[in-house]
């Protein structure tokens, strides 16, 4: 059975997190929040009016339009401003795929049938996603955009798959080791985020960035994994990748959690390696690493400010 974490207070929590955390905000060289300009905003709800898909302000749609949004500016914040909105738009559709798998699952399951065969999707969600996806080789080199459409749709069967095959109602074998990542890296979209760092506009040179696309991937998985983990403690999810891993190594939630944020240390180590005097690339990575802590100490969705962990990632 996955296991959970061992009982006790938030306080107990709170205490075992907010020393990790901030630790590895400040190993990782986060500098504090990027505050998203106006005229950013303001193409962004004028792309989202034309999409077609309903977000009326205060709705869940709306919330995800914003996160999504605000995911895409604080970590690519010198892209040009038609592919900060690209990614935007892309998030937002992200999210709300994620969030309708349970609801839409014989129509998110059938995502890739539909798009290899040209036929239009069964829902105005899934159409604008797909539409979304052929737009990307506008955006990136053909290898790249081919990464992120594969990619994306991994996302999509790794949603599915998350309902179909509910880790809280399976009984882990030890062979299975590997499933728990597996899972995890289709549902973080890793790749296509990692390809999205580097538009062919600004980053023409494949060669100056390919060797750290897949520290970037996981990157991008984990340090999600490490920043949401008390949301998702205070919200009683175990069908999550630390959970889900410490099954099947059998230690405790916490140990696991520790070793993935050591891991992400030489994660940032090895693809900092890649593009050192490479610029504008390596300024470009660096956006990407603060900007993903950025996003999840900003707001209140991942909860950090009730352990004293602030924006500036200063501890209370």
């Amino acid at each position: 059975m996955v296991q959970r974490l061992p009982s006790g207070e938030d306080g107990e929590l709170s205490r075992f997190l907010r020393p990790l955390i901030s630790s590895f905000v400040a190993d990782v060289g986060y500098r504090g929040p990027c505050k998203v300009t106006e005229r950013y905003w303001t193409a962004l709800h004028k792309n989202a009016a034309e999409t077609g898909i309903p977000h009326p302000e205060g709705s869940t749609s709306y919330k995800c339009l914003i996160l999504g949004g605000h995911y895409s500016f604080v970590c690519f914040p010198k892209h040009p401003l038609d592919v900060q909105v690209h990614i935007g738009i892309y998030t937002w559709f992200a999210i709300l795929i994620d969030n309708l798998t349970s609801k839409d699952l014989p129509d998110i399951e059938r995502f890739y049938e539909h798009f290899a065969n040209g036929k239009p999707q069964p829902t105005p969600l899934l159409e604008c996603f797909a539409e979304k996806l052929r737009g990307m080789f506008k955006y990136w080199d053909p290898v790249p955009a081919s990464g992120i459409v594969s990619s994306s749709i991994s996302f999509v069967n790794g949603c599915a798959m998350e309902i179909r095959f509910d880790m809280e109602n399976m009984t882990p074998t030890k062979g299975g080791l590997k499933y728990s990542w597996y899972l995890r890296e289709r549902s973080g979209i890793g790749e296509a985020f990692s390809f999205f760092v580097f538009p062919k506009a600004k980053y023409p040179d494949i060669s100056c960035f390919i060797e750290a696309i897949p520290d970037l991937s996981v990157y991008t998985c984990l340090c999600n994994d490490i920043l949401s983990f008390y949301k998702e403690e205070k919200a009683g999810e175990t069908n999550n990748y630390i959970h889900i891993t410490a099954g099947y190594r059998e230690k405790d939630a916490w140990a696991v959690l520790k070793d993935t944020v050591s891991e992400l240390e030489g994660v940032v180590s090895r693809m900092r390696m890649v593009v050192k005097g490479k610029q504008p690339y390596e300024q470009a990575v660096e956006d990407y690493i603060v900007g993903s802590i950025d996003f999840h100490l900003q707001g209140d969705r991942y909860k950090l400010r009730e352990i004293g962990v602030k924006d500036t990632g200063e501890v209370e």
